[in-house]
């Protein structure tokens, strides 16, 4: 487990340091705050809205952070500073042509999906398996409808929900199937029950 201290620290002086290059202030100064959340999905975020109100956050995976530490996690802040550059100066940001050019002045990799390993959970009550890759999936609460595997359907079906990679969720503890089905009666999208 990384030091979280060092790792908070680090992003704040990367924060200050691309404000002040990038802005002409830091980006503290401006209304932006540092923090770790509880993400497991996703290795850090930059949010300037949330729920109908103004906030600006920049946020790694606490999880994540512990587990790679700054070496890893650099990028994933420079990453999400480009974000806060670019909605100071555009007052909007995605993964367009204009964040790439910013990611790169920050010296972050331009590119929008974490392409590395992920830690298996363990501490998920459910788990789903991918019938292709075999990706474990973790699940916090009851499963209620059909998932399919992200990895696969972005690679081989443009993002798109695909039946084949449909995950099979099962119970950690017990090991016991329990994939949601779908309702007796309801028709799929080409009308016919299958």
């Amino acid at each position: 487990m990384h030091d979280l201290s060092e790792i908070r620290d680090k992003s704040q002086d990367l924060m200050e340091e691309l404000g002040e290059r990038y802005l002409g202030e830091p980006l503290q100064a401006i209304g932006w705050k540092f923090q770790f959340d509880r993400a497991r999905r996703r290795l850090g975020i930059c949010w300037w809205e949330h729920a109908g109100r103004r906030v600006r956050v920049i946020s790694l995976s606490r999880f994540y952070a512990g587990w790679m530490g700054w070496s890893e996690m650099e990028d994933v802040v420079r990453h999400e500073v480009a974000h806060a550059i670019d909605f100071e100066t555009r007052g909007k940001s995605d993964h367009g042509p204009v964040w790439q050019a910013i990611a790169c002045k920050v010296g972050a990799d331009p590119t929008r999906l974490y392409e590395g390993p992920f830690v298996p959970d363990r501490g998920s009550k459910y788990v789903g398996i991918c019938p292709s890759c075999e990706i474990e999936h973790p699940f916090y609460r009851r499963v209620i409808r059909i998932h399919a595997c992200s990895v696969c359907c972005r690679a081989h079906n443009r993002g798109r929900f695909a039946p084949r990679y449909t995950l099979r969720i099962l119970e950690r503890e017990t090991g016991r199937d329990v994939s949601p089905q779908r309702p007796a009666g309801m028709r799929s999208r080409r009308g016919v029950d299958r």
